[in-house]
């Protein structure tokens, strides 16, 4: 695991290569660590990785992608966590609403919104935290 983890600190394409084979190891624990370490790598074979790790099973795994996915200013990262801020996880969703808002996209303020009525305080705090990253050309709430 600790070999995994600091894989994410290259940027070589040996170090890519080698979490994308992580991401689908049969250890939970390696596919934690392949999906937060994947998020340093900004190019298609990264992404599609954490797109699928999103929708894995394990919830773990589903948060850490979420968070990892994030880092990508690429509209298919936007479009899955618009849809992890709906997991039946709090962890995920809570960290979902988190990464939406390194987008600062309008795009997202519909999902943020419906995130703010979410029974768990760490998801309605992130989800206020990113709508105020967003520019939405005026005030969400004017004076």
């Amino acid at each position: 695991m600790g070999a995994t983890q600091a894989l994410g600190n290259f940027k070589d394409p040996a170090a890519l290569n080698a979490l994308l084979g992580a991401i689908k190891d049969e250890y939970n624990d390696v596919r934690w660590i392949a999906a937060q370490a994947l998020g340093n790598f900004k190019n298609p074979a990264a992404l599609n990785a954490l797109l699928g790790a999103i929708k894995e099973e394990d919830s773990l795994v589903r948060m850490l992608a979420a968070q990892a996915l994030g880092n990508f200013k690429d509209p298919a990262a936007l479009n899955a966590l618009l849809g992890a801020i709906k997991d039946e996880y709090n962890d995920v969703r809570w960290i979902a609403a988190q990464a939406l808002g390194n987008f600062k996209n309008p795009a997202a303020l519909n999902a943020l919104l419906g995130a703010i009525k979410n029974e768990d305080s760490f998801v309605r705090s992130n989800a206020i935290e990113a709508i105020e990253q967003i520019d939405l050309g005026s005030p969400l709430c004017p004076n």
